[in-house]
């Protein structure tokens, strides 16, 4: 997912490419933020093809500083692991949904078939 934090003043946001999993324990009430890219762009994104896509190092590649800088300023905008939780627990009810609609669209196609 892209997480988009607008600054208005300065016209750019910070685009950041985020996954949110399940914990290790294995329960899909707890999530994790993992951020894997950190991109500061104008506001709306890249639009200019004529541009090249703005520099985005690897959050691997950055120091220990620099990545605790960066979730604690996700924390103070609500970008933690409880929003990761959110999503996460969100993602889990879709799926659920769309695979009990799928069991439903099978089973009625195999319905019609034998009648």
């Amino acid at each position: 997912m892209i997480v988009t934090l607008e600054h208005e003043t300065s016209q750019s946001q910070l685009s950041l490419a985020c996954i949110a999993r399940n914990n290790d324990e294995g329960d899909e009430e707890e999530g994790e933020l993992e951020i894997e890219h950190v991109v500061v762009e104008p506001l709306g994104g890249n639009k200019n093809v004529d541009k090249p896509e703005p520099y985005s190092p690897a959050i691997g590649e950055l120091n220990d500083e620099m990545k605790t800088s960066i979730f604690e300023y996700l924390h103070s905008k609500g970008v933690d692991n409880d929003f990761a939780s959110c999503v996460v627990n969100i993602a889990s009810k879709r799926e659920e949904q769309l695979y009990g609609e799928w069991l439903m669209d099978v089973k009625s196609f195999v319905e019609k078939e034998d009648a």
